[in-house]
């Protein structure tokens, strides 16, 4: 059994775990002896395996450490804001779904999580074997693809819930959106530029039309007319509700691209329009040009 990668080791915020919230009459007692013991830190030997409900491994599993019984002194003041923070390590499984590791601190709360299963946790000791179980989410492919009105597919269109951002559609326009089957069917927004988005209730279409719209392509320039480089937030608003937005990057000479609607608009160049406003009438994509002080 090797360790075959470690992802992070910080700091959590925790609430200190009394001996009584553990689980079995055993257990509270071994937690309390460490405590009282003041166990020394480093060369703690902590062994895991990871199953499903099945009894199957489960490869490359995230295992996460947690010693509720000590504050990790590399946290500092952050304690004085945000209350005490626990010694946590996250490691990874192997391809047998095994871990074997020797920590600094004794890890108390352990819980484990991998793509497709929902966690588990137990309350572990340095030197016990322990196992780790996930239950495997019950799951369902919605595959389709997206195109324009004319057929055309349309890559890498993004997919949100809300405003949670969901793994974008891929090449050739199509998607395969993974969705748990003990849920309600999620409605999912499907954006790109240059199109209306399209809200759909998962799997109530395996095709998705997206129609075009407008878009305004904005570039700053000086009094001059030159181009220049500036960092700069722009807003495209109708009625006091934002339609789009974007921002220039500083590196290149500054231009973006914003989602339009036809109609009237308000264009807000920096925050709270510091920079000043623009209104326009929108008919079909077009380019503009403002000029900024540099």
């Amino acid at each position: 059994m090797i360790l075959m990668a470690v992802l992070i080791s910080g700091c959590v915020d925790k609430e200190p775990v009394p001996s009584s919230a553990l689980p079995g009459g055993e257990r509270r007692a071994r937690a309390d002896s460490l405590r009282a013991a003041g166990v020394p830190p480093g060369g703690l030997t902590v062994h895991f395996t990871v199953v499903d409900d099945t009894g199957a491994r489960v490869p490359g599993a995230q295992v996460n450490l947690v010693d509720p019984t000590r504050t990790d002194p590399r946290c500092g003041s952050s304690v004085l804001a945000y209350g005490p923070k626990y010694q946590t390590k996250q490691l990874m499984a192997d391809d047998k779904g095994e871990l074997t590791a020797t920590l600094d601190f004794t890890p108390l709360e352990v819980s484990a999580s991998a793509e497709d299963f929902s966690g588990g946790s137990v309350i572990a000791y340095s030197g016990e074997p322990m196992t780790l179980q996930l239950n495997r989410m019950p799951l369902v492919h919605w595959r389709g693809r997206i195109t324009a009105r004319d057929g055309t597919p349309l890559e890498h269109v993004h997919v949100y819930e809300g405003d949670t951002p969901w793994p974008e559609a891929g090449v050739a326009g199509t998607f395969d959106i993974k969705l748990r089957t003990d849920r309600p069917m999620p409605r999912l927004r499907f954006r790109k530029m240059g199109f209306s988005p399209r809200e759909v209730v998962a799997q109530e279409t395996d095709t998705l039309v997206l129609d075009p719209r407008p878009t305004i392509t904005i570039s700053l320039v000086n009094k001059a007319g030159a181009l220049v480089k500036r960092e700069v937030y722009i807003e495209a608003q109708r009625d006091g509700q934002t339609v789009s937005y974007c921002t220039t990057n500083q590196d290149t000479p500054a231009s973006c691209t914003l989602d339009g609607e036809p109609g009237p608009l308000t264009l807000l160049f920096g925050h709270d329009a510091s920079l000043g406003s623009q209104k326009i009438e929108l008919r079909e994509s077009t380019q503009l040009r403002w000029t900024v002080e540099q």
